[in-house]
């Protein structure tokens, strides 16, 4: 083998040498044996591409007896590309037939059974969701810096491990210290301004020890902190200390990797590691992302979506996202709002934004929300639905009647009569068919039953040969109606028809 050219010389020679085997079923599994052997080589050392190798295989298979069935040569080289991705990582996701998938998917059914999912308990995004967080679901808590990440992450974890014992949850506290998220349960507890724990701790106080004692109990063992730093590596050998079925990541850029100073980089192998992680253990994990200046402005201003940090680096392992924004307050001197936004949910409809009840001093959620209406109406990129109008007409040039020359750009024919494509009955007509939408969807509909491409250009033009004639009739019929009013007659004012 020489450069990018294949010499096959050598396994030729090999392979006419067993057709004077004496055993022909052991020749042919020789042969197969050789080939294979050499599409290893091929794969493995000179970087050919499997149908290339498949190529090389056929004209190896031709030049001997006894020859090899193309179907059993193209799966044999499948299962040695296998072979060779089990090196690979995301190895496991070797091409699966429907079968396969839903086996596996029934087999995941089946280990769920029974277990209580993880919610928000916020009943209304609960709903909105449309489903509990299974084994191996993924949310992402996206905000600028004080938007109320960590909170929202605690009262997740502590309404979780509180209320159901099953759960074991693992929290990587990376942005604040023990200290701190010591004093920030107490202070959640107790409905009291951290600085107000941190003297009652000071001074012993019974409020403090019962709502540490309180605490501990309802953790029961159960919740467990890691502080920062911390690396991948660091992240995967706490897990398989305590084997958690919730973890939080608080917040994902606080992972780093070492000897990796890109970023985003950093960013793409811990995604990457959470992936398998999530997908070995079927943990349930919630991950908080911090937004960049950029975001946080759009966020404020009503934009959602693609805001966290690293965007569908992120985006792409989450199954619900909720973007977290600190809005002003509707009176004046009241609190600020917190609103989150569903902008990623693959169990239902995403875009909903809800205000979430909050006591200020403490950063305690209170579980209650209510939905929220957006103050600008969201404007559709695209028109409306093409009909028959929309279609072009073929332009009959022999014959055209008066109507063409009051359009503009007659070979757009089919387009509505609007003022958009310069289309118009005449400022008086247009405004009298403002007033009467069902004539004018009448005249529309027998327009296009009695379009003749000999007698009009297109389906417009017989429309507005019809709405001129039912105009210039009204008018006829208005004249008459004056006329017999000023002439004494009686007349229903409401049908404008002559009585007596």
């Amino acid at each position: 083998m020489t450069g990018d050219r294949y010499d096959n010389g050598a396994a030729i020679n090999v392979l006419k040498a067993l057709e004077e085997h004496e055993y022909p079923d052991e020749a042919l599994d020789l042969k197969i044996e050789v080939i294979m052997s050499e599409v290893e080589v091929l794969l493995t050392e000179r970087g050919f591409t499997p149908s290339r190798c498949l190529r090389e295989a056929r004209r190896l298979n031709g030049s001997s007896e006894p020859k090899i069935p193309d179907g059993l040569l193209a799966s044999g080289i499948a299962d040695v590309v296998k072979k060779k991705m089990l090196g690979y990582d995301r190895a496991d996701e070797l091409p699966r037939t429907t079968d396969h998938l839903f086996k596996e998917a029934e087999a995941q059914v089946r280990a769920n059974k029974g277990v209580e999912p993880v919610r928000l308990f916020i009943p209304s995004l609960d709903d909105a969701i449309g489903s509990g967080l299974y084994p191996g679901h993924v949310v992402g808590i996206v905000g600028h810096e004080g938007s109320m990440k960590s909170s929202v992450a605690l009262h997740i974890v502590e309404e979780n491990v509180w209320g159901n014992s099953s759960v074991r949850c693992l929290f990587f506290s990376l942005d604040m210290t023990p200290e701190m998220m010591a004093f920030r349960r107490i202070s959640r507890y107790l409905g009291v301004h951290e600085q107000t724990v941190r003297e009652m701790a000071a001074t012993g106080t019974g409020d403090y020890l019962r709502a540490k004692e309180d605490i501990e109990r309802l953790d029961d063992g159960r919740l467990h902190f890691v502080g920062g730093p911390l690396t991948l590596g660091g992240l995967t050998k706490q897990f398989d200390l305590l084997l958690p079925n919730l973890v939080v990541v608080d917040y994902l850029t606080l992972v780093t990797i070492p000897d990796e100073p890109n970023e985003f980089k950093t960013l793409r192998k811990v995604i990457d590691g959470l992936r398998a992680l999530r997908d070995d253990t079927k943990a349930t994990f919630v991950l908080l992302s911090q937004m960049g200046r950029a975001s946080k402005l759009a966020a404020k201003a009503g934009q959602t979506g693609s805001h966290a940090f690293g965007g569908s680096i992120v985006e792409h392992l989450l199954d619900v996202e909720l973007e977290l924004v600190m809005d002003e307050p509707i009176e004046e001197d009241g609190q600020r709002r917190l609103v989150a936004s569903i902008t990623k949910n693959r169990f239902g409809p995403a875009g909903a934004a809800y205000e979430i009840e909050y006591q200020g001093i403490a950063k305690r959620i209170t579980g209650k929300a209510w939905r929220l209406k957006k103050d600008k109406k969201s404007k559709p990129a695209f028109g409306e639905r093409a009909s028959i109008w929309d279609a072009p007409v073929q332009n009959n040039t022999k014959a055209k009647s008066s109507t063409s020359k009051t359009i503009k750009g007659a070979n757009l024919v089919g387009l509505l009569p609007d003022e958009m494509t310069g289309v118009s009955l005449g400022e008086e007509i247009d405004q009298w068919m403002t007033l009467h939408p069902g004539l004018r969807d009448e005249l529309l509909e027998q327009a296009e039953r009695d379009y003749d491409p000999l007698q009009h250009d297109s389906v417009a033009g017989c429309y507005m040969d019809l709405a001129r004639a039912r105009y210039e009739q009204a008018q006829d019929e208005r004249r008459e109606f004056l006329s017999a009013y000023e002439a004494g007659a009686t007349v229903d004012l409401a049908t404008g028809e002559v009585v007596g």
